[in-house]
C-alpha cells in the first residue's frame, strides 16, 4: 500500500505500482482545509515511513530514505531512519493497521484514492523542479571537496569542486556548514567558473564535513546535505567536540551514561535524560543522588569492559586540564581507580 496525497498520485497518471493508494482523509486536515505552511526547521522536511511485517513483528521505519535503489539497496546514500519493532499481537498487523474500515491504527485516517480524482497538474512547477534536479546533478557531479584551514582566532573550510559547477542560467545554489546554520550561507557563484568558495569562519569544535545546500529557481527551492572529504582536519579536533559536550559535572555524567548504556537492567538513561532538559535543578540533583553509578560501572566490566577503556580515554583527557574537579563527581576519581587497577588484572 501507497500512502500519499492526490495531487502525488496524479502525477503518476494511474500507474501506481501498488496493490492499493490511500490518501488522507479530509477531516484529518487541519481545520481551515487549507495545507499546512510550514516555517523554520519544518521547510524541506523529508521523512518517509515504512510500515512492514516480518513473522510475526511489525516493524516501523521513519527517516529520509527515499524508496530508490540508491537509498536502500545499493548504499550510495547516507541515510538516517530509526526503527520500533514489536509483536504484531500489540503493536497490530500491517493488514490492520492499514485497515480502513477499522477503529485503530492508520486506517482510520485514510481513505482509498480515486483515479477520477484528477487534479490539475501545475506544469510550470514541474518545469522549475526537473530543472532543480539538474542542478543538483551538476553540484553533486563536481567532485565537491573542502579544505580545512585556521584563520585568526577560527577555522575556515575552503569549498571547492574538481569540475565546473554548471547551475544553468536561472538557478542560485548556497551551501553552510550544518552547525553553523543556514542563516550564514554563502553564494556558490564562483564554482561554477572554478573558484573555490570559503564557508563561513567557525569554532573548532563545530568544524564538519557535512555541508547543506540549498538550490532555488523562481520561488521553488531544494535543499540536501553532503558528507565531502576535506583535508587537514586539526588533531585536536575530536577533543574540542567531546569538551564541548563535556564541560561540566552535568555533562560528564551524561557522557558516561551513555558509554555504558544498553548493557542490560541498569539506570533508565531516558529518566536521566529527561531530568537534563528539566528545568528543576533540584530533580536534577536528585536524579544523580540515586544514580547507581557503581553498579554501572561494575556491569560493564562484568559484561563489555572495553567500553571502560573509552571511560578511561575520557577521564585521562579531562584529568589535563586544571578545571577537572569542576565536572568530575566527587570522590569519582578516587572510586575509578579502584577499576583502572581491576582492568590492568583483567588484561594481563
Amino acid at each position: 500500500a501507497l500512502v500519499s496525497r492526490s495531487e502525488s498520485l496524479s502525477e503518476l497518471g494511474g500507474a501506481v505500482p501498488f496493490q492499493s493508494a490511500y490518501v488522507l482523509h479530509d477531516a484529518a486536515e487541519t481545520e481551515d482545509g487549507e495545507d499546512h505552511q510550514g516555517s523554520g526547521a519544518e521547510i524541506g522536511l523529508h521523512a518517509k515511513i515504512y510500515v512492514y511485517q516480518i513473522g510475526n513483528r511489525t516493524h516501523i521505519a521513519l527517516g529520509s530514505a527515499n524508496a530508490t535503489s540508491a537509498a536502500l539497496i545499493a548504499e550510495k546514500n547516507i541515510e538516517i531512519l530509526a526503527e520500533l519493532a514489536g509483536p504484531a499481537s500489540r503493536v497490530g498487523s500491517v493488514s490492520r493497521l492499514f485497515n480502513v474500515d477499522a477503529d485503530d491504527g492508520l486506517g482510520q485516517y485514510l481513505v482509498r484514492w480515486n483515479q477520477d480524482d484528477i487534479h490539475e497538474i501545475d506544469t510550470a512547477k514541474q518545469a522549475m523542479q526537473r530543472l532543480l534536479e539538474d542542478a543538483r546533478t551538476a553540484i553533486l557531479a563536481a567532485g565537491l571537496v573542502l579544505t580545512c584551514r585556521k584563520d585568526g582566532e577560527g577555522w575556515v573550510l575552503d569549498l571547492a569542486g574538481v569540475e565546473n559547477v554548471a547551475l544553468g542560467e536561472t538557478a542560485t545554489a548556497e551551501a553552510w556548514p550544518v552547525t553553523v546554520g543556514s542563516e550564514r550561507a554563502v553564494d556558490l557563484l564562483p564554482l561554477a567558473s572554478g573558484q573555490s568558495v570559503m564557508l563561513p569562519v567557525q569554532a573548532l569544535s563545530s568544524l564538519t564535513s557535512l555541508v547543506a545546500f540549498r538550490v532555488k529557481i523562481g520561488s521553488e527551492s531544494i535543499s540536501f546535505t553532503l558528507n565531502l572529504p576535506v583535508s587537514g582536519m586539526p588533531e585536536e579536533r575530536e577533543r574540542a567536540i567531546l569538551r564541548s559536550v563535556v564541560n561540566n559535572r552535568e555533562g560528564f555524567l551524561r557522557y558516561l551514561l551513555l558509554l555504558l548504556a544498553g548493557l542490560g537492567d541498569g539506570a533508565d538513561v531516558g529518566t536521566v535524560a529527561r531530568a537534563f532538559n528539566s528545568s528543576s535543578s533540584n530533580q536534577l540533583a536528585s536524579t544523580f543522588d540515586d544514580m547507581p553509578l557503581l553498579e554501572e560501572l561494575v556491569r560493564a566490566f562484568s559484561r563489555e569492559p572495553k567500553r571502560l577503556r573509552k571511560v578511561q580515554r575520557l577521564i585521562d583527557d579531562i584529568t589535563k586540564d586544571c578545571e577537572a574537579d569542576k565536572i568530575l563527581p566527587a570522590g569519582f576519581l578516587s572510586l575509578w581507580q579502584v577499576f583502572n587497577e581491576a582492568m590492568k588484572h583483567h588484561d594481563h
